[in-house]
């Protein structure tokens, strides 16, 4: 005789909260049903009375492998008896059942194996907070987190308890009053997630409302947009070649999953018709954020919508006010660009949260960056080290190898050290690329290691990039890749066509970025002398991890003459050119680039 389960849906925040409380315990096997991999995180938040079961089957509806052959992995559940995953593409669902020899609390369970359904972007340093949403925390809080999921916040096991010590450092909820014993830092979430009686505060969540899967224009786009409101409803028409329903989207909720989703070949949303009823005045620039986000471009809210454009900050409320022209390649990118940057910068919860967990714990869950670069030609490097010491992320530090110039070399780069914006190191040319490059990380400190080149072009906002694109892809490493570039020899700029904002096992070794912990788990990098870059990449893959490749603005591949270790003929790198200028073309947003530009002839386009 069949024992009946226990059978759960999961399709929204609330119905996850409820799936987390157990009403009654029962030794009944649970099954629970998630309408959306988005969702699984709201199963990592503890809720009292916490649901415990030893016997579970997870099933993800709406799933897909981010790239092919990927398989995640789970991390270690003590007193499992059995355990197995399948996952059905035909039928877009994984499914995972596992059972253990004691009860468990579901939210530790699928903890344990998000990271089987989707990529999980993991904190990897020497002294990260562990952080947990509150019991009682709102819905909306899960906005927070990012990509990554709630920790535990319950009391860890008697035996281990120590003195003072929870299984959190950082709560993030509704909290006023912490037993000041406990090593516990609350971070009080007011009003996030909810809304009072004039404004909802914009929570760009980096898990939902990003451009993973955007199309690149390469071609005229016949999906373009219009928006209206009408009373609680946000309402985007959109003219394209198949006719299709409209979106119609509540105000008064995050944009979900799925409207995202279908966003991804839409390349602007014209504002021009919202005229924004008093009802809805509360939500409306919370929405905007998060479709600001995604990388439709937003353009002509008439600036009589005041009260819209207070909401969502200068840099994102001059963007969505200003005309756009319907255009394709760099233009359109660099619109789109800047206008995601500006979300999420200004707007994402995760990025709010470090902010208050810095101000209230005196700790930091924005991860560190150490970029590493080494160099035969140090004529050719003082110019890359001025575009990196120009970052714009506040937590970078540059790692120089001067490989077989000697130690004389170093002296020209004395202002850089003095100013404590880059430490130099020499190795002598015996030595394979591959390990000086494994010292310069060694002399590094640290999250997230940056492999750049010594000769290509950077703009000011190229670490960003690629930190935002590790905190919503979740992936194990992420780059740029070779799209825009410049033939010193024949003064010539192209925009090759490739497939960016999507997971990739191709990336650009002078733009690629990885935590510090996947790099040391797989060996770091090997002491090759030639194809190093490729190794790593290589390295990952093999090792399950994936890959994601993001927009190819601020970064400009150089090739010249001196040589390079990516052997290749400019015919081939000339093949699937879309745009060419003359000269030495930048492919950013800012005019004022043109300081930082590594010779005279440069340019920006019309």
């Amino acid at each position: 005789m069949s024992i009946l389960r226990v059978r759960l849906r999961v399709s929204d925040l609330r119905s996850a909260r409820v799936a987390l409380i157990a009403k009654r315990h029962t030794e009944r096997p649970l099954q629970i049903n998630v309408a959306d991999p988005s969702l699984l995180r709201a199963l990592t938040v503890t809720r009292e009375p916490a649901r415990r079961t030893r016997d579970l089957t997870l099933v993800v509806e709406d799933w897909a492998s981010p790239i092919a052959g990927w398989r995640g992995g789970v991390t270690n559940l003590s007193g499992v008896e059995s355990f197995d995953i399948k996952y059905d593409r035909s039928n877009r669902t994984a499914t995972a059942r596992i059972s253990f020899d004691h009860d468990v609390d579901l939210a530790e369970i699928v903890r344990r194996l998000i990271g089987a359904f989707l990529p999980v972007t993991m904190l990897h340093g020497a002294g990260f907070p562990r952080i947990a949403l509150d019991a009682d925390s709102p819905d909306g809080a899960i906005g927070l987190l990012g990509r990554s999921m709630a920790g535990a916040n319950a009391d860890p096991p008697r035996v281990l308890a120590g003195v003072g010590l929870t299984s959190a450092d950082v709560v993030a909820g509704n909290l006023s009053e912490v037993d000041p014993e406990l090593m516990l830092v609350p971070v009080a979430l007011g009003n996030l997630g909810q809304s009072d009686a004039r404004v909802e505060q914009p929570i760009v969540d980096l898990a939902i409302h990003n451009p993973i899967g955007r199309v690149q224009q390469f071609e005229a786009s016949t999906q373009r947009g219009s928006a209206r409101i009408e009373g609680n409803r946000l309402i985007i028409h959109v003219d394209c070649d198949v006719e299709a329903p409209d979106l119609v989207i509540d105000l008064r909720a995050p944009l979900p999953r799925e409207v995202v989703r279908s966003l991804v070949n839409v390349e602007s949303i014209s504002l021009e018709a919202v005229r924004v009823p008093d009802e809805s005045e509360a939500h409306v620039a919370a929405r905007f954020a998060e479709l600001a986000a995604t990388g439709a471009v937003l353009h002509s809210l008439r600036p009589q919508e005041e009260r819209v454009v207070a909401g969502l900050g200068s840099a994102l409320s001059r963007l969505v006010t200003l005309p756009y022209d319907h255009t394709i390649g760099m233009a359109r990118e660099r619109r789109s660009v800047e206008q995601r940057r500006a979300a999420m910068l200004a707007h994402s919860g995760y990025l709010r949260l470090a902010d208050r967990v810095s101000s209230a714990a005196g700790a930091r869950i924005l991860p560190r960056v150490s970029i590493v670069l080494s160099t035969i030609r140090p004529h050719r490097v003082g110019s890359v080290l001025a575009l990196l010491a120009a970052q714009d992320y506040p937590d970078v530090e540059i790692i120089l190898a001067l490989h077989g110039t000697g130690q004389e070399a170093a002296e020209q780069f004395s202002p850089f050290a003095e100013r404590g914006q880059v430490r130099v190191i020499s190795r002598p040319s015996s030595q394979p690329f591959g390990s000086v490059l494994a010292d310069a990380v060694r002399e590094s400190t640290g999250d997230l290691i940056l492999k750049a080149d010594d000769d290509d072009w950077y703009s000011p906002h190229v670490v960003w990039d690629l930190v935002l694109a590790h905190l919503y892809s979740g992936a194990d490493i992420v780059g740029k890749t070779t799209e825009y570039l410049y033939f010193e020899r024949i003064n010539q700029t192209v925009h090759r066509t490739f497939a960016t904002e999507r997971y990739h096992r191709q990336l650009a070794g002078g733009a690629m970025m990885l935590s510090r912990g996947t790099l040391d788990s797989m060996g770091g990098w090997r002491p090759t002398r030639h194809s190093t870059d490729r190794s790593v990449l290589l390295d990952v893959f093999r090792n399950g991890g994936i890959g994601y490749r993001t927009h190819g603005l601020g970064y400009l591949y150089i090739r010249h003459d001196d040589g390079h270790t990516w052997v290749r003929s400019e015919s081939l790198l000339l093949e699937n050119t879309f745009e060419q200028w003359r000269g030495c073309v930048l492919p950013e947003t800012d005019a004022a680039l043109r300081a930082v530009a590594p010779q005279n002839s440069l340019r920006l386009p019309e």
